[in-house]
């Protein structure tokens, strides 16, 4: 409510926060859960009853260790209605993904052949440093301007062969070995 009071929890909330409804209705959020008063979700909340619009955060709590998303509205007594979900193994799973990204490009990073991906639409997500390293173009251009004008212009048309192939197929394009240095 508008003094800060808990009005009502589900079940859902009772499992997520650890703690009986009955335990904590009627009791003020910040006295039991002062560390609430310390995060960003706090700012959020503060926010969502100062100028009675919504808000939105995702957070580590650590004290039930756990990953919290909340979206809180403003309800029409004063107060404000939080709906909030433990997404702790989402979380847990991106860090994971962002671990696994990172071993990936490291050893990408430590071949001495050209390592890229790119989307099917031919977009360029990724060259590895070897690439740049080799051909002088400055690190992180993964323009198609850039690394087509290293290649020989004889070649591009194969290339683009190979591609358009490959999309048809559905397959891996061949073997790029074969292609010359443009000569400048």
């Amino acid at each position: 409510d508008a003094q800060w009071r808990l009005t009502y929890l589900n079940r859902n909330a009772e499992h997520l926060l650890r703690r009986r409804a009955e335990d904590l209705l009627g009791k003020v959020l910040w006295e039991e859960y002062p560390e609430l008063v310390e995060i960003r979700s706090a700012r959020v909340y503060r926010r969502v009853m100062e100028e009675r619009v919504p808000g939105q955060s995702e957070e580590y709590y650590p004290p039930l260790a756990v990953w919290f998303e909340a979206r809180a509205f403003p309800a029409p007594d004063g107060g404000m209605v939080v709906f909030f979900t433990n997404i702790t193994e989402r979380k847990t799973a991106e860090a994971a993904l962002r671990r696994s990204e990172e071993r990936w490009r490291t050893l990408a990073n430590a071949m001495p052949q050209f390592v890229w991906v790119a989307r099917s639409n031919g977009d360029t997500q990724f060259i590895n440093e070897y690439w740049f390293e080799y051909t002088g173009l400055p690190r992180g251009d993964l323009s198609t301007a850039s690394w087509a004008g290293v290649l020989h212009p004889e070649d591009l048309p194969r290339i683009e062969g190979m591609w358009q192939e490959a999309l048809a197929t559905g397959t891996e394009p061949v073997s790029y070995t074969h292609l010359r240095a443009h000569e400048t």
